[in-house]
């Protein structure tokens, strides 16, 4: 349950930061 929990966490971060990327880019 910890390591899918932590891969959950490690997921979420990785698209949150690639949507604000792409979203800084496009402004």
């Amino acid at each position: 349950a910890d390591g899918n929990y932590e891969v959950t966490l490690m997921t979420k971060a990785t698209v949150h930061y690639d949507g604000r990327v792409i979203w800084e880019v496009w402004q």
